[in-house]
């Protein structure tokens, strides 16, 4: 029997929990062999464009934009479910093929375990025309991480970072209206507005364009097409599900 969370208690459920009027995403935990892991969740948001969860592939488990690895490899030292994806900094990168329509909200969500500080690296980039902007990317920056948009100008929502080799969940959203917030293990650290995002080109996980390669390891990358709230990024990061 599995157990789903509702909002308010646990049920048990099939595939989908019910929460009264909707269906609702459910967190599920399971043995993997050697302990208690943070399994996938069943339901599909409405919010949701595309979900990555480097099970020894690329594909997205909610809409079909599948990714394409070039380079890196599939590590059983993972977060989410039991493997997440390594990237080696020189050439290693995952294009994915989703886009943001202007004026729309955005969410960019991932779990990193970085080892090693390095100047202008990319966890996920949306719409990068070229190396030197992209509508909307996570990043690591020397001692910073964050979120940042570009509107002609970049805006710019981060906080400093230790590279202790742990696992660390981080989230960036942008509203329809403009509103820029950036969250590290489910708390929000930094806020800032911008306005429409116009850019188009390639998205990835793991660069900006042909530059800032990553290095380190990316599990459960998930794209949204709203500004979470703090509550569901509170609950993305505790039940792995909004």
């Amino acid at each position: 029997m599995v157990k789903g969370y509702d909002g308010s208690q646990f049920q048990s459920v099939g595939s989908n929990a019910f929460g009264g009027s909707a269906f609702q995403d459910v967190a599920v935990n399971g043995f993997d062999g050697s302990g208690w892991t943070r399994l996938d969740q069943a339901a599909i948001p409405d919010s949701g464009v595309a979900r990555y969860k480097f099970e020894q592939d690329a594909t997205d488990s909610w809409n079909g934009n599948d990714g394409t690895l070039t380079g890196g490899t599939y590590t059983t030292d993972s977060e989410i479910g039991s493997y997440a994806v390594s990237l080696d900094g020189a050439d290693d990168a995952v294009d994915i093929p989703v886009s943001h329509s202007s004026g729309d909200g955005l969410s960019l969500s991932a779990w990193v375990k970085l080892s090693s500080p390095s100047s202008a690296q990319y966890i996920v980039t949306i719409d990068a025309p070229s190396q030197y902007s992209a509508d909307a990317v996570l990043y690591i920056d020397d001692t910073k991480i964050g979120f940042q948009c570009y509107d002609g100008s970049y805006v710019s929502t981060n906080t400093s970072f230790s590279y202790d080799n742990t696992w660390t969940h981080i989230v960036g959203t942008k509203t329809a209206s403009g509103d820029m917030e950036f969250y590290v293990n489910g708390s929000s650290v930094a806020t800032a507005t911008i306005g429409n995002l116009t850019e188009s080109g390639t998205s990835s996980i793991g660069r900006r364009g042909g530059s800032g390669y990553l290095n380190g390891l990316v599990d459960d990358v998930r794209i949204y097409r709203k500004g979470l709230t703090d509550t569901e990024v509170s609950n993305l990061y505790n039940t792995g599900s909004i």
